[in-house]
């Protein structure tokens, strides 16, 4: 007997070492349906008796910010929310209710903050009321994403200020915003410039700074990048100047825009440009500030070049030239392809088979005689057909650094007029003269770089509309012998 007890003893220890361990859980409690009710009750109660409202931070992911939140309660399930978040700013109305088969559940409908939230943020729409005490009540998400505990607390004064100090830096985050969007919309505005015709288009882009020139190209908004093309002031007495091509980054911010590098020559140094308006009309960002600049700056369109040749109107000047017969000449032949173009093409079509009497394939060329000996002297426009030989005096203005305005063209021809000379052809020439040089807003002068094949291998310059981009003529520069030609100092632009 005593042997069989000890057998017994040795099985029961075996099978006690050789068990595995138990966690013995405590005992939840289970609440009936009609004491869930009741706490469903309790607990709506308990918020709505909060007239002031109730406090709630809340986050989705870990890496958010959390929200802050202000929550008024209404007996009729109403409630009201404002939150931190730009898009419920101010109070807003949505529906929330209170249920749940095994555990108090507080849920708000989808048309609220919570469900944009949840789409933005992976934020919760739905919470387990784990504990609620007479003024704090624990909540967890009710998704299982996480067991977070998020404080229900009632709104107080404390709380008050942090939650204004959280949506004034809203605030100030959506007018930077907005002024950034501004800012780009601007810039966006002159790029997508819609030329719609001749007096609407602009010839050149253009970012002028006083005397300095430069040329905008390339202009790449996905990896915003902006090409400058630079020429410093020309004298021709330091003919010597560097061209250059170079990139920068930009960036955006409230007000302008920022380079990087620094634009720099010189003394010259912009970092960043302000701006506020684009005009329209003149096709120009309008620049208030512009690094070290004190001066001028335009960024845009325009018909004049940005490059600055200093004394390219000494070119028309007779009192720089000895007075010569034929050596201060600037000649634009026509029918010749790319001399006249736009209006200037028309008046010059119109007017040599006029003056050719419908004649086709007839001469016709405009010559400008900056100095002449002959013929009276002085300065004078000439037009040269098979019909006639036809010259009127008139005065060569020069305004500012490039601009030509040819003023008291002659009533009557000076000198010789050719074989066929008619009254009639002297008052087509000259109207014909006066449509096309003596309009107010003269020309703006462009030398060009280029020898010009078909003008006798010489140089050549533009004369530009200020106020239609097609409307312009060339004129290349006569290589006859004198001293000095315009040849010769025309020659320090091209250096």
């Amino acid at each position: 007997m005593k042997k069989i007890f000890i057998i017994l003893l040795f099985a029961i220890s075996l099978f006690v070492s050789c068990g595995k361990e138990i966690t013995i859980l405590p005992s939840e409690t289970v609440l009936t349906k009609e004491q869930l009710e009741e706490q469903h009750q309790q607990y709506f109660e308990k918020l709505v008796a909060n007239e002031e409202g109730w406090f709630l931070h809340i986050a989705g992911e870990e890496r958010q910010d959390s929200v802050m939140l202000h929550l008024i309660f209404k007996s009729d399930h109403s409630v009201s929310v404002k939150s931190t978040t730009r898009e419920n700013m101010d109070f807003a109305t949505s529906r929330f209710r209170i249920y749940g088969d095994y555990n108090s559940l507080l849920k708000f409908e989808e048309a609220s903050v919570f469900s944009l939230m949840q789409y933005k943020e992976n934020a919760p729409i739905q919470f387990i009321i784990d504990n609620f005490t007479e003024n704090l009540a624990h909540l967890r998400r009710a998704d299982g994403y996480n067991d977070n505990v998020m404080l229900l607390t009632p709104f107080d004064a404390e709380q008050q200020l942090a939650f204004e100090e959280k949506q004034d830096s809203v605030y100030d985050l959506l007018e930077y915003e907005a002024a950034f969007a501004v800012t780009k919309g601007l810039f966006v505005n002159m790029l997508e410039e819609d030329f719609d015709s001749g007096a609407d288009k602009r010839r050149f882009n253009v970012f002028n700074i006083g005397d300095y020139g430069f040329h905008w190209t390339n202009i790449d908004t996905i990896t915003s990048k902006i090409t400058f093309e630079f020429v410093p002031p020309y004298t021709p007495l330091n003919p010597s100047y560097v061209k250059y091509q170079n990139t920068y980054s930009y960036e955006f911010f409230p007000g302008g825009m920022k380079f990087t590098p620094a634009i720099a020559y010189g003394t010259l140094e912009i970092d960043k440009i302000l701006f506020d308006t684009y005009d329209s009309q003149a096709k120009q960002l309008i620049v208030t500030e512009a690094g070290n600049v004190t001066e001028p700056v335009t960024f845009g369109y325009s018909n004049q070049e940005a490059f600055y040749y200093a004394g390219i109107t000494t070119l028309f000047s007779k009192e720089y030239f000895t007075p010569a017969s034929a050596s201060h000449t600037m000649t634009a032949p026509q029918p010749v392809v790319g001399y006249f173009s736009g209006r200037y093409a028309d008046l010059a079509s119109q007017a040599r088979l006029a003056l050719n009497e419908g004649l086709a394939n007839s001469q016709f060329s405009v010559i400008l005689r900056v100095n002449n000996s002959g013929s009276g002297g002085g300065t004078m426009i000439q037009i040269y057909s098979n019909a006639a030989n036809i010259m009127f005096k008139c005065d060569f203005v020069t305004e500012g650094k490039n601009v030509l305005k040819i003023k008291n063209l002659g009533e009557t021809p000076t000198g010789t007029p050719g074989a066929n000379y008619t009254p009639a052809k002297r008052e087509i020439a000259r109207q014909y003269l006066y449509d096309t040089f003596c309009g107010e807003e003269g020309f703006y002068i462009q030398p060009l770089m280029d020898k010009v094949p078909d003008g006798g291998g010489t140089y050549a310059i533009n004369l530009l509309n200020p106020d239609n981009s097609e409307d312009q003529i060339k004129f290349y520069i006569g290589n006859n012998t004198g001293t000095p030609s315009l040849s010769s100092y025309y020659e320090q632009y091209t250096r």
